[in-house]
């Protein structure tokens, strides 16, 4: 009778952190998303006000860029802070980031070099946020189910890279560049 106890236990336990793990994963794939449709359409912005391809280009180089540079310590970072406080820092960099483009856009005083620069943190906060969100799943999640919860985050990170484009491109031209880093900001709670 104790062993079914204890497995009845046990499983009521597996399914919490099951639950917590699935809310985590949800969080994270609808901030990423957002952050990556800002990221992609203000890089559009670039290019429709200069007209430059390589002012696009920049933009690009510009996201891109944090994670070359910084991944290879991003690791350390988040082996010697809590996991938690660095995917909540994170989040608070990014939506600052995205909250100061959506401030300067609505003044009608965002430049070029203001994209490349919030387009870099936001870049900068997910180098760190992406291994302190990694390594929080064994914590999370029941051995048992370790390979579904990875499964599921490689998932997330493919399926938010192909949806960021096609869906910033529908939002971009229904609601402009303010309205996807409004919806960006949103992602954040």
């Amino acid at each position: 009778m104790k062993d079914f106890e204890y497995a009845g236990v046990h499983s009521r336990a597996s399914n919490t952190t099951w639950r917590s793990f699935l809310i985590v994963w949800v969080g994270q794939f609808i901030s990423t998303l957002g952050s990556s449709l800002t990221s992609f359409v203000a890089a559009w912005w670039v290019f429709e006000q200069t007209g430059s391809t390589t002012q696009f280009a920049l933009t690009m180089l510009f996201i891109v860029l944090p994670f070359i540079l910084l991944s290879p310590f991003a690791g350390i970072v988040v082996d010697r802070h809590s996991r938690r406080q660095v995917m909540i820092l994170g989040d608070v960099v990014a939506a600052v980031s995205s909250a100061v483009l959506l401030v300067l856009l609505l003044l009608a005083q965002l430049e070029v070099w203001h994209v490349y620069l919030a387009t870099f943190i936001n870049s900068v906060a997910h180098v760190f946020q992406g291994p302190a969100y990694k390594a929080s799943i064994s914590l999370l999640v029941p051995k048992a189910r370790l390979a579904r919860a990875n499964g599921l985050v490689q998932l997330s990170a493919a399926s938010g890279r192909i949806t960021a484009p096609l869906l910033a491109g529908f939002l971009i031209s229904t609601l402009g560049l303010a309205g996807v880093i409004g919806l960006d900001l949103i992602t954040f709670a």
